[in-house]
């Protein structure tokens, strides 16, 4: 998965599109017949393939190149997902690592806060006022 693939996948998408093939073509025909009409036009070489009757070449070519396109657009999807995941992964590594390195800078002040409500409510009366127990001045 690269920059380079999906301008490659982009490419491919960009030669097929132009030739203008409805959306619909294929809608009231077997999705198992043009995948055969495709397959078949894909194994025929071009002289092969040019002596077919015209309807059945165009038949063919046309489902080729509709397949072709469903896949490349398939592809360039599961890019673009791969592509939000990574980000995503790479995002909550990152959020977590500021946590813990948040978490690792306050730990010190943590036990700190911790002794002085511990000095607070445990012994209330002792000491000189502003000091935990053993002197500590807060």
């Amino acid at each position: 998965m690269s920059l380079e693939t999906v301008l490659t996948e982009i490419d491919k998408l960009l030669a097929v599109r132009p030739i203008g093939l409805p959306m619909d073509l294929f809608a009231d025909v077997a999705p198992k017949v043009v995948t055969s009409w495709r397959a078949r036009a894909a194994v025929e070489s071009p002289s092969h393939l040019r002596t077919h009757p015209a309807p059945l070449r165009v038949t063919l070519l046309a489902a080729l190149l509709h397949e072709r396109e469903r896949e490349i657009t398939d592809t360039l999807v599961e890019l673009l997902i791969s592509t939000v995941h990574r980000i995503g992964a790479r995002a909550e590594k990152k959020v977590t690592e500021e946590l813990v390195n948040a978490f690792k800078k306050v730990s010190g002040k943590e036990s700190i806060l911790f002794k002085l409500a511990e000095a607070s409510l445990g012994e209330p009366g002792h000491g000189p006022r502003g000091c935990l127990p053993g002197g500590v001045r807060w």
